[in-house]
């Protein structure tokens, strides 16, 4: 079961990097889902990002759980502020936010779970 959830997660991984190629290739997309001010190199560093999150969702190794924790804080940070003031300004929160919060933290809640599992019996691939 966990191997199927860690799939879904690498899936989601690469549907993350799918929306931010979306958003430098189609301004349209970009406009009805990021602010103005979101620079092109933001969205290259997170095709890159992802990217590798689809690999590391699959080979997990030891040290992932703490990296991923570290972007986590930083997707709550980003995503959750915007989410905030979309909520203060229309009483709406965007799917791309509530997506990759909900995403960002089930995932690191498996990678946890993984990384405790992992742990007990002695680490192995």
């Amino acid at each position: 079961m966990l191997r199927l959830l860690f799939r879904l997660a690498a899936l989601g991984a690469v549907i993350a990097t799918a929306i931010h190629v979306a958003a430098l290739s189609l301004p349209a997309f970009a406009a009805a889902n990021y602010p103005a001010e979101y620079p092109a190199w933001r969205h290259l560093l997170f095709i890159a990002i992802d990217s590798a999150l689809a690999a590391l969702f699959l080979t997990r190794p030891a040290w992932f759980v703490w990296a991923f924790a570290v972007l986590t804080v930083q997707v709550c940070y980003g995503h959750g502020g915007h989410a905030w003031a979309s909520w203060q300004r229309s009483g709406s929160i965007a799917w791309l936010d509530a997506v990759a919060l909900a995403g960002v933290s089930l995932a690191l809640g498996l990678l946890i779970v993984d990384y405790r599992g992992r742990s007990r019996v002695g680490w192995q691939a």
